[in-house]
């Protein structure tokens, strides 16, 4: 991996969620992404496909019943999608693929282990990154507080899909107005 890319920062104004966990460095999951889609609903999960109705003979208690199960799972997800961003706050964050400094309204120890959901839009894509990272520095600005954070168990593909997400930011392709 190239070095420069872990010191390249961006800043930008981001939806994210912080919370703090109660485990240690060893048990920390990987971090991953969550894919939400855009625009065409058909894309956005597997269970929702156009609605293929019998050819020939028109059973209409098939057909409402396919179209039942078809707004469930639209239901479904527009219920889910809501709940991953209720979660989330706009906040201005200064961005690397090693880590990230975010001003918080609370502090977290040194050491510290943090799950950190960001939510990525783009007109192409919606994703949510679930993010682990450890805190390195925790330092009181007023009523808030300034956290620096250094991302961990991140593979490569990870890395570079944080890269990306950088590059586009950069460009102005992508982030919460």
């Amino acid at each position: 991996m190239n070095e420069q890319r872990n010191f390249h920062r961006i800043n930008a104004r981001l939806a994210v969620g912080i919370h703090l966990l109660d485990t240690d460095l060893i048990s920390c999951p990987d971090c991953s992404v969550k894919e939400l889609g855009v625009g065409d609903v058909s894309i956005t999960s597997p269970s929702i496909t156009p609605l293929a109705l019998p050819k020939g003979n028109l059973d209409i208690e098939k057909s409402l019943e396919l179209l039942h199960k078809k707004v469930d799972a639209i239901i479904k997800l527009l219920s889910e999608k809501e709940d991953v961003e209720a979660d989330l706050k706009k906040m201005s964050v200064s961005l690397s693929v090693s880590g990230m400094r975010v001003v918080w309204p609370e502090a977290f120890p040194e050491n510290s282990i943090l799950q950190i959901n960001l939510l990525r839009q783009a007109s192409q894509r919606k994703c949510l990154y679930k993010l682990y990272g450890k805190i390195v520095r925790s330092v009181q600005i007023g009523s808030q507080w300034e956290t620096g954070i250094r991302f961990i168990n991140m593979d490569h593909w990870m890395e570079n899909e944080i890269a990306n997400f950088l590059m586009n930011l950069e460009r102005g392709l992508e982030g919460v107005n």
